[in-house]
């Protein structure tokens, strides 16, 4: 296969996260954070199922332009659905980390790539990571407290800010 085949997924890629980086961000100031995030999740991750399938090189082309365009739900939508979780004070010190994060697992990407060069396991343990994490995210997490309240859905945003203070273990009461 000629390398620039190969360098066209990753191309598709990018341009499906440029596409998506203007227009994927204005969805969660409309629809809150939670429904854009979650179809992101489900549509990438319904991607990779089609990429671990596909038997043709250029379907995988299309399958990750479809995951590049879920890339900015993912991380934009992502990041300040979760940060909208954190106290004010420990936001950047949070976001760094989950940036740095993600960081550490690019760069042992490389290293499993220079030592083994099987991308099956790797994209079929990454299929099952994203299922439990919209999972757990459809179960557990609760719409965006400062999206609901600056709606001004008040009730909405009371109950969420008592879920959260459930998994805090604080105590919160009506007032």
């Amino acid at each position: 296969m000629p390398d620039s085949t190969i360098g066209s997924i990753g191309s598709a890629y990018f341009l499906g996260f440029a596409v998506s980086s203007g227009k994927t961000p204005a969805l969660a100031d409309q629809y809150g954070r939670k429904k854009p995030y979650l179809t992101s999740l489900i549509v990438q991750t319904i991607s990779y199922v089609f990429i671990i399938c596909a038997s043709n090189v250029n379907m995988v082309i299309i399958y990750y332009f479809i995951v590049g365009l879920c890339a900015g739900g993912r991380v934009a939508i992502g990041t300040m659905y979760m940060a909208e979780f954190i106290p004010e004070k420990q936001q950047d010190l949070v976001i760094s980390q989950v940036n740095v994060g993600d960081a550490i697992i690019m760069m042992l990407q490389c290293l499993y790539y220079n030592h083994k060069n099987e991308w099956l396991p790797l994209h079929i343990f990454q299929a099952h990571l994203h299922v439990l994490i919209i999972i757990l995210i459809y179960m557990y997490i609760p719409e965006s407290p400062k999206w609901l309240y600056a709606n001004r859905r008040y009730d909405e945003a009371r109950e969420t800010l008592k879920v959260v203070a459930k998994y805090n273990k604080a105590n919160i009461t009506d007032s």
